[in-house]
C-alpha cells in the first residue's frame, strides 16, 4: 500500500472522490484503464462504486467482474482517499498509486 498521504493531499483525493461520487452515484459499469510504469495491462468494462465513510472516502474496483487478477498485477480492490493521490477532472477519475494510474471513464 502507498505512504499516508499529507492532510492537504488527503483533502484534494477526497474532494475528487467526492465530486465523482455526485456525479456517479452507487455502483455503475465503467471503463476502467490501468497503465503500470507507461504500459497498459488492463482496459475493461467493470463495476466501481465510491462511498463516504465519514473520515475518508474510497474507490471500489470490483476486478472480478470480468475475472481479471488484480493481486497478481499489484493492484487492490480499493483506493482511500488517505493513502491515494486521486483526481477528478472532465469525468474521468485518475488514481495514482506507486508507478500505477488507474483511470475510470
Amino acid at each position: 500500500m502507498s505512504k499516508k498521504l499529507s492532510t492537504v493531499e488527503s483533502q484534494k483525493s477526497l474532494k475528487a472522490i467526492n465530486e465523482y461520487r455526485i456525479d456517479n452515484p452507487g455502483t455503475k459499469k465503467k471503463r476502467v484503464v490501468v497503465a503500470k510504469s507507461g504500459e497498459e495491462i488492463f482496459n475493461d468494462i467493470v463495476s466501481v462504486v465510491a462511498g463516504n465513510y465519514n473520515i475518508y472516502y474510497k474507490v471500489d474496483i470490483i476486478w472480478e467482474d470480468v475475472g481479471f487478477d488484480y493481486k497478481e498485477n499489484g493492484l487492490n480492490g480499493y483506493y482511500s482517499s488517505t493513502y491515494h493521490v486521486v483526481t477528478y477532472d472532465n469525468g474521468i477519475l485518475n488514481i495514482y498509486s506507486d508507478e500505477i494510474v488507474i483511470s475510470i471513464l
